[in-house]
């Protein structure tokens, strides 16, 4: 029995202790973001850099997240993306980081005219 609750308490401790992380992580990303986005926002002249975290970028749009995903960014819905900036997201997905930079731009400046 002992056995039993140890091994329940080996896999539950640290799976509860991830959730919880990730969930407060995602919060802070999302606070971060925001904060920026409103800035970026009202600043109509805003472009986005190579710089610019994923978590931003899908902040400015509610179409970004499915622009992103057409361009073959899937991991636009994984919660570690968004701390992410734009050219290591294109790095690893085998993208050209100036001609994602240009066509976000140019999509942000389509969607707010």
């Amino acid at each position: 029995m002992q056995t039993i609750i140890i091994g329940i308490l080996i896999i539950a401790v640290p799976m509860i202790a991830y959730c919880v992380g990730t969930v407060m992580r995602d919060e802070m990303y999302a606070k971060e973001a925001n904060g920026e986005i409103t800035a970026a926002k009202d600043n109509k002249d805003f472009m986005v850099t190579r710089d610019t975290k994923m978590g931003q970028i899908l902040a400015m749009d509610k179409g970004m997240g499915d622009f992103l995903m057409q361009a073959g960014m899937h991991c636009v819905t994984c919660a570690s993306a968004t701390s992410e900036s734009l050219e290591m997201a294109c790095t690893v997905h085998g993208l050209n980081v100036d001609q994602t930079v240009t066509s976000i731009n140019a999509y942000l400046a389509e969607e707010n005219e």
